[in-house]
């Protein structure tokens, strides 16, 4: 009987998860996400497309899958070495931006601070 092996299938996970391929299915289902948003917020406002879209599970696992896919491919094509650290800048400072997401989706909070000229204010 043929049987795979646990580490032959995650390393084809692996394989999977920071390919290209997937990389730009990402990024296609992305714009695909922020153009939807936009004509439900366009449509119904902006609590609707925050509610259907930006703060739905499956957008976050999006991002998360963006960072799981940047971080495989700094290791997969060794990034770290000096004359790539411009491409290693692009791809880490796109996985520092979502973790930044993440923190200001779980920590952050929405108010409105109208300051008229020549006022000071420190309440939101």
């Amino acid at each position: 009987m043929n049987r795979v092996r646990p580490t032959h299938f995650t390393s084809r996970i692996l394989a999977y998860l920071g390919s290209t391929r997937l990389m730009a299915l990402l990024f296609l289902a992305l714009g695909v996400a922020m153009g939807w948003a936009t004509f439900i917020e366009n449509d119904l406002g902006t609590p609707a497309a925050q509610a259907l879209v930006y703060r739905a599970w499956w957008f976050e696992g999006l991002m998360l899958l963006f960072v799981v896919n940047f971080l495989l491919n700094i290791r997969k094509y060794g990034l770290e070495k000096r004359r790539k650290w411009p491409v290693l800048l692009v791809h880490a400072s796109l996985v520092i931006i979502i973790l930044g997401s993440f923190v200001t989706r779980y920590s952050g909070y929405t108010g409105l601070m109208t300051i008229r000229e020549g006022e000071v204010s420190n309440t939101v």
